[in-house]
């Protein structure tokens, strides 16, 4: 596997790597690692330059930067400051953070930090004691985007470096991925977190500096933001917490030797269950990964049970699940399994919320194929779980929820879907490598075996979670 090959090498010397207090490797190991899997894979590298995204959203990050700098200067000292997940989900109305909406809510002393979702921000929203880093991140990107173009004395120093480095490494990544590396592609990528980390680093400092939080909650601890933001915490002595938010399994996000020590980490991950704790190796004690369960899903079930219970019994309804990394060859395989059954099943397609924008250009084998593609936040994943039978993915977090609620479970067999192999091996999902395949199995009536005993989701999670956190507000030294 590619993660255990990447894991071994970069055990030998790669954690203690730095360039000017810049901890590069720990820094950029994810985004090498998912550079490398797209080479392995075959995936289509992103031509984005850096002004696209910039140039598109540069308006609406003014906007909010004028309209929230003064907020951040009237915000005192609180216990808790939240990292939310940016991408949030509608809701009765209102875009929520299903990981953190309700603990924002429960704690009166505590303040949410978002970062921007595409450049601008989901509403309308109900979170009261919010503010937006759009500030933070129009100055870094910028930033950049000058030391770039015009080829200034910082950027020249650190693209040098980065390029002596990794034409050292390069080699070895070809070796892993039987691929051309590409040391200037490398090199780059390198330089221009160098200089975000450079802006971002300061500006997260005076941050905590005027909230003095005693704990910093957040979601996706592998985000450059976050990683800022754990570091500059080990140094103050201030508790950092994880909720997990996805699957975790076969993540070099989640896969550290243990005896090494990340300052970019987080010291506590709370957890949906224990399942997960043997499918991750983090740089913490065992007494740090805590399970409480996922409070929105156990929400979400208790809603749609009725539903999940009175499913349709003459129409069968299978659930594709797809992700962005996956979805050509996964769309074109719900396709090829819709011309083979002959209208015995209910083919519904739910896209990624990163692929909803451009789905008909990149899959226009989709859109006159009879199957209903769900590309929008109008409704929620769950009403699609509560009527479906079956449900097909690769890796998605969602196929855990499904099994939630009792679907039948196929893995499309792919490299991505090596992070799901414990899963079928313990009959919990089936594996399938083609539409014949899937339709075979269900017309032989081949089942994975239910969730009956609750293996992925700790129940009662809201007040698990309470309990755990109150234990780091009420403590007065950092997390250990």
């Amino acid at each position: 596997m590619l993660i255990d090959e990447f894991s071994s090498f970069e055990n030998k010397y790669l954690f203690e790597k730095k360039y000017d207090d810049f901890s590069y490797w720990v820094y950029s190991r994810y985004a090498i690692f998912s550079y490398l899997t797209k080479l392995q894979e075959g995936i289509e590298m992103s031509s984005q330059k850096m002004t696209d995204g910039l140039i598109c959203g540069i308006k609406n990050m003014i906007i909010n930067s004028l309209r929230y700098r003064h907020k951040i200067k009237k915000i005192g000292h609180r216990d808790l400051l939240i990292l939310n997940h940016e991408r949030r989900v509608l809701k009765d109305g209102y875009y929520r953070c299903i990981y953190t909406e309700q603990i924002e809510e429960h704690y009166p002393n505590s303040v949410v930090l978002e970062r921007p979702y595409f450049y601008k921000h989901l509403k309308p929203i109900q979170t009261e004691r919010i503010f937006y880093s759009d500030c933070v991140e129009l100055e870094s990107l910028i930033y950049g985007f000058l030391e770039c173009k015009l080829k200034a004395k910082k950027y020249r120093k650190a693209k040098k470096f980065f390029e002596k480095e990794m034409s050292i490494v390069a080699p070895e990544f070809q070796h892993m991925v039987k691929q051309e590396v590409s040391v200037e592609a490398l090199s780059e990528m390198l330089t221009r977190l160098y200089l975000l980390y450079c802006v971002k680093r300061k500006k997260f400092e005076k941050i905590i500096q005027k909230i003095q939080p005693k704990v910093i909650l957040e979601v996706v601890s592998y985000n450059l933001d976050c990683m800022i933001f754990n570091e500059i915490a080990y140094e103050k002595k201030i508790n950092t917490i994880e909720l997990q938010h996805g699957v975790m399994s076969g993540s070099i996000a989640y896969y550290y030797p243990k005896n090494v020590l990340i300052k970019q980490f987080p010291q506590k991950v709370f957890l949906f269950s224990d399942y997960w704790k043997n499918c991750i190796s983090v740089p913490l004690e065992d007494k740090n990964v805590i399970s409480v369960g996922y409070p929105y899903f156990e929400e979400q079930v208790k809603k749609y049970q009725k539903i999940n219970c009175d499913k349709n019994k003459t129409t069968k309804v299978i659930l594709f699940l797809s992700q962005w990394t996956i979805g050509e060859n996964f769309s074109k395989f719900a396709v090829e399994f819709n011309n083979l059954i002959n209208g015995k099943w209910k083919i519904i397609y739910k896209l990624h919320p990163g692929e909803y924008a451009n789905w008909k250009k990149r899959y226009p084998w989709l859109v006159n194929s009879g199957i209903e593609v769900v590309d929008s936040l109008r409704h929620n994943i769950y009403e699609y779980f509560a009527v479906s039978n079956v449900q097909v993915g690769v890796s998605s977090t969602a196929i855990f929820e499904g099994l939630g609620f009792g679907l039948d479970t196929f893995i499309f067999n792919t490299v991505s879907a090596e992070c799901m192999k414990q899963l079928c091996q313990d009959g919990f999902a089936a594996e399938v490598n083609s539409a014949k395949e899937l339709a075979d199995k269900l017309e032989k009536n081949i089942k994975s075996k239910k969730n009956k005993d609750k293996l992925f989701w700790k129940e009662n999670a809201f007040n698990n979670l309470c309990v755990e956190i109150n234990k780091c507000i009420d403590s007065t030294t950092a997390c250990s």
